[in-house]
């Protein structure tokens, strides 16, 4: 079987799901929390490559996706897949974590230094952050969407839904407590 009939029959088995980043690109809830599920492993293995510890993997991770929803208005299907796209964004990342690391004076290491959650640990607080999100309200879910994914400041959010400056700040900081709330449980009844 020639490598263009592998091709050809792995691409008639798997079925394409259609692209997520147009609608994290609209600020979509949805769309942010499937991409999240989508992608969450192919970063992950991409961030593991360049680094080994937990704590910094999860530094990666948290960059590479604010980072991807900055740019996933840039994602041209014309140009290649969005999984390509979204390795491309990751690498770009690690590389310029890299570089930036390279520079700054290496801190000195704590005697006893801070247990790390494993990759289950922060999937579940991932998971409990998201369930306290769903409980907010549309304003707040908005808000935060804007502030989080987009990267914009409360003023920016307040033009951009057409709110005052207080209320915007309101329900971030209401819904950043809920989040907070809810890990902390968890973390007590761990």
């Amino acid at each position: 079987m020639t490598v263009e009939q592998q091709k050809q029959q792995r691409d008639s088995v798997t079925p394409i799901a259609p692209p997520i980043l147009p609608r994290v690109a609209q600020g979509d809830d949805l769309a942010v929390k499937e991409c999240l599920r989508r992608y969450g492993r192919l970063v992950y293995s991409i961030v593991w490559r360049f680094t080994k510890d937990p704590r910094d993997a999860e530094d990666a991770c948290q960059d590479i996706f604010v980072a991807l929803w900055r740019s996933a208005s840039a994602f041209d299907p014309a140009r290649g897949t969005e999984a390509t796209f979204v390795a491309m964004i990751a690498r770009r990342r690690l590389v310029d974590r890299q570089r930036t690391t390279a520079t700054r004076p290496i801190p000195q290491i704590d005697p006893e230094p801070e247990p790390s959650h494993s990759a289950m640990e922060t999937y579940v607080d991932a998971r409990i952050a998201v369930a306290a999100l769903d409980e907010c309200s549309a304003d707040q879910k908005r808000v935060i969407t804007l502030a989080a994914f987009h990267g914009m400041t409360h003023e920016e959010i307040a033009t951009e839904l057409s709110m005052p400056l207080g209320t915007v700040k309101s329900h971030y900081a209401r819904a950043i407590a809920r989040v907070r709330r809810a890990l902390t449980n968890r973390e007590e009844t761990s």
